[in-house]
């Protein structure tokens, strides 16, 4: 069962370190003034082969937050479950150890769902409530500069494409 949880954490943090080349600094801009663009908001969503999502919520280039959905097979974790097994009880144990992992970051939320097959995880930062120090000691995202920090649209969608994603823009 440990070993199923540290597989878990482990894709868990793979999947969201996906934003790490992303955060940057605006403070070295002159100032501009605000746009109907930089104000509006509208989403972003890239999908995957593997049935895996990421919603961004987004104002101007700035990601407000995030949700990733994705999918880890029993196989993949290193479990497998029988008939004779509470399905309930492995459920709450990954989200206990999910909650208990995460718990002291404030704007971050992970819940793990039991399916037939497999685990569905779901990942949502709110980037507004989140702290950036605190999701880079995570392991969330990697170390960024240090000032007024945001997570670029631009970046984030280049950076999903590379990885063979589909990234599409809604308002």
């Amino acid at each position: 069962m440990k070993k199923c949880l540290l597989v878990c954490l482990l894709i868990l943090l793979s999947g969201c370190a996906r934003i790490s080349d992303i955060i940057h600094n605006d403070t070295d801009k002159a100032p501009v003034s605000k746009t109907e663009e930089d104000t509006t908001k509208k989403n972003a969503v890239c999908t995957g082969d593997n049935e895996e999502s990421i919603t961004l919520e987004v104002k101007g280039d700035a990601i407000q937050s995030m949700k990733q959905v994705s999918f880890l097979t029993f196989k993949d974790m290193g479990i497998s479950i029988s008939d004779d097994m509470d399905k309930t009880k492995i459920q709450d144990s990954i989200n206990q150890s999910l909650q208990d992992k995460y718990k002291d970051l404030k704007g971050v939320s992970v819940t793990g769902t039991l399916m037939d097959s497999k685990v569905e995880i779901t990942t949502t930062i709110n980037f507004n409530e989140a702290d950036f120090d605190a999701l880079v000691d995570a392991g969330l995202l990697s170390k960024g500069t240090k000032g007024n920090k945001v997570v670029s649209l631009k970046k984030t969608m280049k950076a999903y494409k590379a990885d063979g994603y589909a990234c599409k823009v809604s308002s």
